[in-house]
């Protein structure tokens, strides 16, 4: 599958602009294997172009490759291929909760922000980081684990006389006052590092998967009070 792909989710139709609709039908646009198969067939079949088969593979999130050995076991691609979470937790979810941050941060709360985390002391072996300000952009996947592992701590440095005025009456959080709404946006932060670190171990405790779907529901709650439901749909 492609992740950038208009329809380049594994298990439904849903398009790039529907990301993140909590109102979308995943039941009645699935995407099944048979269906995946035909898209495949068609790709190799109707078009005598490779500009033509981009386009089509493309729109799809199909891979324009040979056919993959798989193909001739009985195996189901969307059941049995499972979600790639750097691309989920990462370049998504954590890249957003940062975008929405900064968002929300008047001129003097980014260069606070920049100023902290660049006078962090960092764990043994992390290079230091470029200013996600003016940088994000060029993150790497491993940039944005990093970043949002430290972020609570750079967050403490700041206090509501570097918030946006503007950008705060697009946030829906209980309690108006900026110290609230600052108290939130860490707590989301920490949210998202936990949910990191538990889907990123090498190894799970017995009872691990029922810490990890109750810090992964207390997350996606989070986002949506730190985040606009707008830029949650878009990814």
């Amino acid at each position: 599958m492609r992740h950038n792909a208009e329809h380049g989710c594994r298990h439904c139709m849903v398009t790039r602009s529907q990301l993140g609709d909590i109102e979308y039908d995943i039941v009645n646009n699935s995407r099944y294997h048979h269906i995946t198969s035909n898209l495949l067939f068609r790709l190799r079949t109707d078009f005598q172009t490779k500009a033509a088969q981009l386009r089509f593979a493309s729109e799809w999130g199909l891979s324009i490759s040979s056919d993959n050995p798989l193909d001739e076991l009985c195996f189901d691609r969307h059941l049995q291929v499972p979600l790639d979470p750097a691309h989920v937790l990462l370049q998504n979810i954590s890249r957003i909760l940062i975008e929405s941050t900064f968002a929300v941060l008047n001129k003097s709360g980014e260069q606070k922000f920049a100023d902290a985390l660049s006078r962090m002391a960092l764990p043994r072996g992390w290079s230091r980081f470029a200013d996600p300000i003016t940088h994000l952009n060029s993150f790497f996947f491993s940039d944005y684990g990093r970043l949002v592992m430290v972020g609570a701590f750079v967050l403490l440095h700041l206090d509501r006389m570097h918030l946006s005025d503007t950008a705060l009456l697009r946030l829906k959080i209980s309690g108006s006052g900026r110290p609230q709404v600052l108290k939130e946006i860490i707590r989301c932060w920490t949210l998202m590092a936990q949910t990191n670190v538990a889907c990123f171990a090498s190894s799970m405790r017995q009872d691990g998967y029922n810490d990890m779907y109750s810090v992964i529901r207390q997350l996606a709650s989070q986002l949506l009070k730190v985040c606009r439901r707008q830029e949650l749909r878009n990814r």
